[in-house]
């Protein structure tokens, strides 16, 4: 046999022989106990998590900031480029958005974030960062939007195609509407409080029938698709 290696002949037995000799030195031969640790014969599938509404102003003065890969969010202030205080959320935190809680006493400051690799709502205290309250989502959830008058939330849940209504003082999916395109994510309240709804996939994937807006009256379903030039 002969193997082609940048328009040299070599013989590939010498390849061969090379292979063999790492396979059998014991300074590289795996142990029982690295396979345990590394766990690298196990089947293992990882998600691309972008950030979709990372970043939040509390007061002006304040920003916090998800971190995806870390599954935190941060408090920076004015006084420091350094993060003020770092806090734990579920796997895969996308989106940040704040509540003040009319019920919620001395924790009625309340930061929500979306995690999109583990499809829930965390409930977080604002200065704390301690889990209040954890709520299932379906899959995949993206952008939050919250309506502070209402104490609502809404959440895209891009794999099931969803925008879902929230009741965030009683931690509760109270509405939900099919998007008529594939992969709803990006969002945004118009002039009428309706909801916007941008989807990440359209065209051939999108519903044909065309109606006035993309618009979600939240007391009705979808109007329709509106074509972007």
């Amino acid at each position: 046999m002969l193997e082609i290696i940048k328009g040299k002949c070599r013989s590939a037995s010498i390849w061969m022989a090379l292979l063999a000799t790492v396979a059998l030195s014991p300074a590289l031969a795996q142990t029982a106990s690295y396979i345990a640790v590394d766990n690298i014969e196990e089947d293992f599938v990882n998600l691309n998590l972008p950030p979709v509404r990372p970043m939040m102003l509390w007061g002006g003065l304040e920003l916090y900031a998800v971190n995806v890969h870390d599954s935190t969010v941060s408090r920076y202030t004015t006084a420091s480029s350094l993060p003020m205080s770092t806090f734990r959320t579920p796997w895969g935190p996308v989106s940040v958005a704040g509540w003040v809680d009319p019920f919620g006493g001395a924790s009625s400051e309340k930061l929500l974030v979306a995690c999109r690799g583990s499809y829930v709502l965390a409930f977080l205290d604002r200065i704390t960062g301690r889990t209040i309250d954890i709520l299932e989502l379906p899959a995949e959830p993206g952008d939050l939007l919250v309506d502070q008058t209402s104490n609502q939330a809404y959440i895209t849940c891009s794999a099931q195609d969803l925008v879902v209504e929230v009741d965030l003082v009683g931690v509760a999916i109270t509405r939900q509407w099919t998007i008529p395109s594939k992969h709803p994510l990006f969002m945004s309240f118009d002039q009428n409080n309706d909801i916007v709804v941008a989807p990440m996939l359209s065209g051939n994937n999108s519903a044909t029938e065309r109606a006035a807006g993309t618009f979600i009256p939240l007391d009705s379903g979808p109007r329709g698709i509106l074509d972007l030039a």
